[in-house]
């Protein structure tokens, strides 16, 4: 869930679906991903967080150097 949350958040960044190039209208572009654990109430679980090229994606479901997403 977490992770689908985190692909989401990257298309509204953009403007634009993942295979949706026709929509594209940013010269900014997905670049990737870093690996992340976080804990969680089900443990440590392993994330990848979507990257841009540009770098001016900031994750709000998991932010930067955030490792705890119990609630």
């Amino acid at each position: 869930m977490l992770q689908e949350a985190l692909e989401a958040e990257l298309d509204t960044h953009l403007g634009y679906g993942k295979h949706d190039v026709k929509s594209k209208q940013t010269r900014n572009s997905r670049n990737g991903y870093g690996k992340k654990t976080v804990t969680s109430e089900y443990g440590d679980v392993e994330i990848e967080v979507p990257r841009d090229r540009l770098g001016e994606f900031e994750p709000v479901v998991v932010k930067k150097n955030q490792t705890n997403v119990r609630h």
